[in-house]
């Protein structure tokens, strides 16, 4: 496999439209979660995130900074938020945070209204670019995907 050079920002692979609901085995379906699409860059002890039109707002999300992933990634994602009131996932919540300047005020929203960081893909790792891979061929690759997966999703690295 190809060594690549580590790039803060890829654009995310977009949805594509389909005049009809379908259902095929060779596709992979996921849930869709209403929220502002991020990819989240981490290169050595810096980590950047962008709004998937270019935007840096890496000060105006926090929660994701904390990922739990060593070495260096790029993530696909997106930050969703629960409304406190009703307990629904309310994309405008994470949208206010987008206008936000102030880090009183992002520190406030943190703390009040936190955002959740659900990873769809990862992209690039340790500086091998995942993009290309099937989601059946991730057994292929062990140390790379994998390894990202399993910090992810139990917080512990390797």
């Amino acid at each position: 496999m190809m060594i690549l050079v580590m790039f803060m920002f890829i654009p995310p692979m977009l949805l594509t439209p389909a005049d009809q609901a379908f259902s095929d085995a060779s596709y992979v379906y996921e849930p869709m979660m209403d929220g502002v699409r991020l990819i989240l860059s981490r290169k050595g002890k810096e980590t950047r995130i962008w709004t998937s039109d270019r935007t840096e707002c890496t000060r105006q999300f926090p929660e994701p900074l904390s990922v739990p992933v060593e070495g260096d990634v790029i993530l696909d994602g997106a930050a969703c938020s629960i409304n406190p009131d009703t307990g629904l996932n309310e994309v405008k919540l994470v949208k206010d945070r987008l206008r936000l300047k102030k880090s009183g005020r992002i520190r406030s929203y943190a703390a009040q209204r936190p955002v959740s960081y659900v990873v769809w893909d990862i992209l690039f790792y340790n500086g091998r670019d995942l993009r290309r891979l099937a989601a059946d061929q991730k057994a292929l690759h062990p140390r790379s995907r994998n390894a990202v997966r399993r910090q992810l999703l139990l917080g512990v690295s390797g």
